[in-house]
């Protein structure tokens, strides 16, 4: 006897059918088809390409800037070297004129010593640019003359500079202090008055202050390159150096006009000049005591970016 939860014969063939039913359809209509794969939208892809498309537009913009700018520093390089030749020549054939007319007794040797400076000058100043020129080359960037810029692969080129200056300035030296010899004697032998004298002495001063400041910075030039602990304030110590010859520039400057004026108003007490001269006289006082003032403010506001640095 079966149980009143066991399903009868009827259900049974009933479910059966169905099931067959079910079979032979799904037969018919093939097995299912796998499911499909997600699709980035459209408007992903114009996004991406478009970044990367704005990206390399980028990017070769700044490259192009960049080559343009290295031409027009080469060219500007270029330009100055140029200008610097033609100088020199120049300088040269003036050189050569004076020389001659000093050897034919027309021109004095004042005249003979101040054309050998310019020529010497103008030499010194093509080397000068040159060497930009080839740094310039190399780099396609501005030439660095700071204590604390870098070599340049195996070239050194801001001691390089600074050794050109320490030659051209010696040789002003040298030829400052023959001046002098010859304005004292000719001043001892009453044929100079006491203002040419002391100009003469004051530019012979001025070459040997600048001559002072060149091994000063080639030292610290050395300590940068050879890992001072002092390299970080390399360039404040450089600072430091030039706001030093500046000032001391200006004290001579300063030292000069004030004597200048009391001899001019000794003069002018004296009857000898007018009161334009004494206010003229006057006038560079005050401006050279302004100058070496304010050289004095800008030597002490290095002096304190040293001690809090």
């Amino acid at each position: 006897m079966n149980d009143r939860h066991d399903p009868s014969s009827e259900f049974i063939e009933r479910l059966g059918g169905e099931l067959a039913g079910v079979l032979r359809r799904n037969r018919s209509l093939g097995s299912p088809a796998a499911p499909r794969r997600a699709r980035a939208p459209v408007w992903l892809f114009a996004l991406v390409a478009s970044c990367l498309l704005g990206a390399s537009g980028v990017l070769f913009a700044q490259h192009v800037a960049h080559e343009r700018e290295r031409e027009l520093i080469t060219l500007k390089a270029e330009i100055r070297a140029e200008r610097a030749k033609r100088r020199e020549e120049s300088a040269r054939k003036n050189l050569k004129g004076v020389r001659a007319r000093y050897e034919s007794g027309v021109a004095s040797s004042f005249e003979l010593r101040d054309a050998e400076a310019v020529a010497a000058s103008a030499s010194t100043q093509r080397a000068q640019r040159d060497l930009d020129l080839e740094e310039v080359g190399r780099t396609g960037s501005d030439p660095r003359r700071e204590v604390n810029a870098p070599r340049v692969g195996d070239r050194d080129f801001v001691t390089e500079a600074l050794r050109l200056e320490q030659t051209h300035l010696a040789e002003r030296k040298a030829a400052a202090d023959r001046q002098v010899v010859e304005l004292k004697a000719m001043y001892d032998a009453s044929a100079m008055d006491e203002n040419s004298l002391r100009a003469g002495e004051l530019a012979r001063d001025l070459v040997a202050e600048r001559h002072a400041l060149v091994p000063r910075l080639l030292e610290l030039r050395r300590g940068f390159l050879a890992g001072d602990p002092k390299g970080p304030k390399a360039q404040l110590l450089e600072l430091r150096e030039r706001a030093l010859t500046d000032r001391n520039l200006a004290r001579l400057r300063r030292d000069e006009a004030r004597g200048r004026f009391g001899r001019v108003e000794r003069l002018y007490r004296a009857g000898v000049v007018s009161s334009a001269d004494l206010r003229s006289a006057e006038g560079n006082n005050d401006r050279y005591e302004t100058e070496l003032q304010l050289a004095e403010v800008e030597l002490q506001r290095i002096d304190a970016r040293l001690k809090a640095s």
